[in-house]
């Protein structure tokens, strides 16, 4: 649970970071070329070359360890990687204000689900006015503060996904957003995406093969290792 709070703290929009750089306010494309991510000194990608357009679903698939979550934390600015290119819309990922981008561009799932101690709507919102649609609905829970040890691992997950989705980006980067999730809710989560794509860009690190069927392209990280 620390660790999951900790990467939290991280996740959440921290303002420490430099103002300097250019302002994106969504993602069309994004060009990856020849990227390496380390994971202490090994290498656990090499030489992925890639592209991500608008419009798209994009799952990426591997075996344990393969780098999946690590390339969802390169796009979001949180991990350090080598490439040749690193391109969004054009533009080098290093000349961006990266702040703003992870405020006004992404919304980023974790594949691990995590609350605070608080209400379902603020552990939705964090405090930000956001549109109020949601996804699931989770009446049972609306009357009482939740925490960590009064929620099943299915309602952490809704709470996460609702947190994702409510956010309105052009970017969505999601860690296995089906676990924990029976058909059904899954099925949602599948229609809602094929809803959505058309005006987005969505990432999705997956095994499912539903979730595989649902793509535009399955990116192999077994192939770049």
């Amino acid at each position: 649970m620390h660790i999951a709070i900790t990467r939290l703290d991280t996740l959440m929009d921290l303002e420490e970071e430099s103002e300097e750089g250019i302002i994106l306010d969504s993602v069309h494309d994004i060009i990856i070329k020849n990227l390496t991510i380390f994971y202490g000194d090994k290498k656990i990608v090499k030489h992925l070359t890639c592209k991500f357009k608008q419009g798209n679903i994009y799952v990426i698939k591997g075996a344990n360890g393969a780098g999946k979550s690590s390339l969802l934390d390169v796009l979001s600015g949180f991990q350090a990687y080598e490439a040749e290119a690193f391109l969004i819309n054009d533009i080098p990922f290093s000349e961006l204000q990266v702040y703003h981008y992870r405020k006004n561009c992404i919304s980023y799932a974790l594949q691990q689900p995590y609350v605070i101690q608080d209400t379902v709507l603020n552990n939705i919102n964090f405090g930000q006015s956001r549109n109020t649609a949601m996804l699931f609905r989770l009446d049972s829970l609306n009357n009482r503060d939740i925490h960590e040890d009064n929620i099943s691992q299915g309602e952490k997950r809704k709470i996460v996904l609702n947190r994702a989705f409510v956010k309105d980006v052009s970017l969505y980067l999601l860690d296995e957003p089906e676990s924990f999730l029976d058909t059904d809710a899954k099925k949602k989560v599948i229609d809602f995406l094929m809803m959505k794509k058309s005006d987005r860009m969505i990432i999705i690190v997956s095994h499912d093969k539903d979730i595989i069927q649902c793509a535009d392209e399955v990116i192999d990280l077994d192939e770049s290792r």
